[in-house]
């Protein structure tokens, strides 16, 4: 909530609870810190203490405080049910390391693949790097390299390993799941939207727990071929995994709108918005709706 300077739901319990408010950004971010610090470490911070929920940990959780030492302990105890918080956070990680789009990313990309040419990850990189140069044909057969050898290398991914560009964290599970991802929003932004469908349906058959993105975007794709109640399951899968999936919330108030089902998505556009009140695509629909259907309704009742 960041016109709270909440940036990361401290004290939103759901039932519309919008949680604690900071007088700036700078407060905000303390607490965020202050608040992981409750879970990671037994040492006090050596600021004033501004969480207003980290005296509850360490009084009412000792079980958990200053226990926490790998990002997936976040798991089922930071946000409810957020069975995968910990993997998503290394996934955020992970993608502020993806390469750019600069010649210098090119050529390391060209040399990993020339120094390991058998490798998933040196065509997973370069992939990366020709989609936000906007060769998409080349990222699309880099992608598809890098699922055909991260399959022939596949061993069990050890919980809450990193993926990291180098390879020197990963694991031919970790390269498969994120290089099938790639290339099914590759295939999306090429217009072959059922070919990303199935990119899609084969990431989340062997990788269901993956991202909420990938349940998110198969989603939309559901919603573009009008079958609004595929979208839906998919879309709640998204919110199972991150309830604080404002896009999610919103496209699932889009769908029971195309169902005609105007309570269950006004109720969704609420949620929404109580999620993130700045997101621009909620509130328009919060705008259009109450423009356009509401009237409609009432004018139907009389």
């Amino acid at each position: 909530m960041p016109s709270q300077n909440n940036f990361c739901g401290l004290g939103t319990t759901g039932g519309g609870v919008r949680g604690a408010a900071f007088q700036t950004p700078q407060l905000g971010v303390r607490a965020h810190i202050q608040h992981l610090l409750a879970y990671a470490s037994k040492e006090r911070p050596h600021t004033a203490i501004v969480d207003p929920r980290y005296t509850l940990i360490v009084e009412n959780r000792p079980d958990i405080h200053g226990s926490v030492t790998r990002w997936t302990g976040l798991n089922g105890i930071w946000a409810v049910p957020g069975k995968t918080y910990g993997q998503d956070i290394l996934r955020l990680w992970a993608a502020a390391k993806a390469p750019d789009a600069s010649d210098a990313a090119l050529a390391a990309a060209e040399k990993k693949v020339h120094q390991a040419p058998d490798e998933p990850m040196g065509y997973l990189y370069r992939g990366i790097v020709s989609e936000k140069r906007g060769n998409l044909a080349q990222a699309q057969g880099d992608f598809e390299t890098a699922v055909r050898l991260a399959g022939a290398t596949q061993n069990t991914l050890q919980d809450g390993a990193p993926l990291d560009y180098d390879g020197s964290a990963s694991s031919g599970r970790a390269a498969d799941a994120a290089a099938r991802y790639d290339l099914a929003v590759v295939l999306t932004r090429t217009g072959d939207k059922k070919a990303a469908k199935k990119a899609y349906d084969d990431l989340l058959a062997a990788h269901p727990n993956f991202s909420a993105a990938a349940w998110y975007n198969r989603g939309l794709l559901q919603l573009e071929n009008k079958k609004q109640k595929d979208a839906i399951a998919d879309f709640d899968r998204a919110l199972a995994q991150n309830p604080q999936n404002a896009p999610a919330q919103n496209a699932r108030a889009v769908a029971e709108l195309q169902q005609k089902d105007y309570k269950a998505a006004w109720a969704d556009l609420e949620r929404a918005a109580q999620i993130n009140n700045a997101d621009f695509d909620v509130l328009a629909n919060q705008i259009v709706f109450a423009a356009c259907v509401k009237p409609a309704q009432e004018k139907s009742k009389k």
